[in-house]
């Protein structure tokens, strides 16, 4: 159950709104039940529909100025819905075609598919470990999937900032990687 404590104050235009935790209760709890089944017809999943109904009510909590804003509430959050539903399945479908492309060789056998794992951790750590805008920008280009205009808007750079960012992200992770392969930890 999310637990609401905090009040937000809401500028529109020319004077100033408050948000309670009844208000919340009134105009967003009560649509729990139409925003589930928005993303169970999405989804066709239960427990992944639940995951995305969490989340809208924990970005319209955070961000109820954007909601007050809305010239049309009710479609604002099914957008968000739509939106957050059709991420998911991009991720999920990302995930599902990397380890297909990873595991659909049958010329691999089982210990180099166990190779490929331990590699696979090994950059992750690498990839924690190096400084962050490298990290993030890396993680969501090559991991998320984003394009480099979202990925540009994310981290508030420009495209070419964020492109130059990946490259040397790339570059420190394969130099990190070699030294470790040639000379062990």
């Amino acid at each position: 159950m999310l637990h609401l404590q905090k009040l937000y104050v809401i500028v529109m235009s020319d004077r100033i709104r408050v948000m309670t935790e009844k208000e919340f209760h009134s105009q967003i709890w009560s649509l729990k039940d139409k925003i589930y089944r928005y993303a169970f017809a999405i989804l066709g999943n239960r427990e992944d529909a639940e995951d995305i109904c969490q989340e809208i009510f924990k970005r319209l909590w955070e961000e109820c100025h954007q909601f007050y804003a809305a010239e049309n509430r009710n479609a604002y959050v099914m957008k968000m819905v739509r939106n957050l539903c059709i991420d998911h399945i991009r991720k999920e479908r990302l995930h599902e075609e990397r380890l297909e492309m990873l595991y659909s060789d049958t010329d691999i056998s089982y210990l180099q598919q166990e190779d490929l794992k331990d590699m696979g951790n090994l950059v992750r750590k690498i990839i924690g470990n190096i400084p962050e805008k490298y990290g993030t920008v890396l993680h969501l280009r090559d991991v998320e999937g984003y394009a480099m205009e979202e990925i540009a808007k994310i981290t508030d750079t420009d495209v070419a900032t964020t492109r130059v960012i990946l490259s040397r992200a790339r570059k420190i992770v394969r130099e990190k990687l070699e030294k470790l392969m040639n000379y062990g930890l």
